[in-house]
């Protein structure tokens, strides 16, 4: 139920955050654009009472996903799917992180990269610190940030 849930909150955000320019022609061209997602330390897979991490970050409808339950090696890195964009766009990033299999604080790099360029960072420190009740210092298990196409 709580995983249903969190798909559900992943889905509405990146509704709510994907808005821009629907159209690309050759004079609004942005090219291609692409998040890459670095988490450290890296997670660590498996499940201990039903607790496990998880990692997702999604953009423009598609979404990655890595689920320490059903893993059997550790993660440091998630990217989405390439997509076309339009100069001046603006595209919207969820990635969350749940660390509830060994509640120790992650530090999250986003990387907006468009046509191979980073055009943005953000860089935050989330997750669960000691306990599933104490956030790490950024706050909870999601970010949703905007990068806007250059």
């Amino acid at each position: 139920m709580k995983k249903s849930g969190i798909i559900i909150a992943l889905f509405f955000s990146l509704l709510l955050y994907s808005c821009g320019k629907e159209t690309q022609n050759t004079t609004q061209g942005g090219g291609k654009f692409v998040v890459t997602a670095k988490v450290s330390p890296p997670l660590q897979a498996g499940s201990n009472s039903g607790a496990y991490n998880l990692f997702q970050i999604a953009v423009a409808g598609s979404s990655n996903t890595w689920l320490g339950q059903s893993q059997s090696n550790s993660i440091s890195e998630l990217s989405t799917d390439e997509i076309a964009v339009t100069k001046g766009q603006n595209i919207g990033v969820v990635a969350m992180l749940s660390n509830a299999y060994d509640l120790t604080c992650r530090t999250i790099t986003l990387q907006g990269i468009q046509n191979g360029k980073i055009i943005k960072t953000y860089t935050l420190n989330i997750g669960y610190d000691g306990s599933l009740t104490k956030f790490c210092k950024d706050g909870n298990t999601t970010i949703q940030k905007n990068f806007i196409i250059e």
